[in-house]
């Protein structure tokens, strides 16, 4: 959940799947935005629609979304 400046909250993100690691972004997400399990945004800007980690997800480990392997 986001906080926007008038203290409303809006989902942030939404996870497919419960064996996924990672979740599709609701909003455009900036760095210092907090997500998921007080996961916190940071490095770039996460537009709406595209995914992000709530997980570290080591280098050779699946990503998964829908419950299925998309890349590594």
């Amino acid at each position: 959940m986001i906080k926007n400046n008038m203290s409303e909250k809006k989902l942030a993100t939404v996870t497919l799947h419960q064996e996924d690691n990672v979740s599709v972004a609701l909003i455009d997400l900036v760095p210092g935005d907090t997500i998921s399990n007080g996961v916190v945004v940071h490095g770039v800007s996460v537009p709406a629609g595209h995914k992000v980690a709530f997980k570290t997800i080591n280098a050779e480990e699946p990503v998964k979304k829908y419950g299925q392997i998309i890349g590594f």
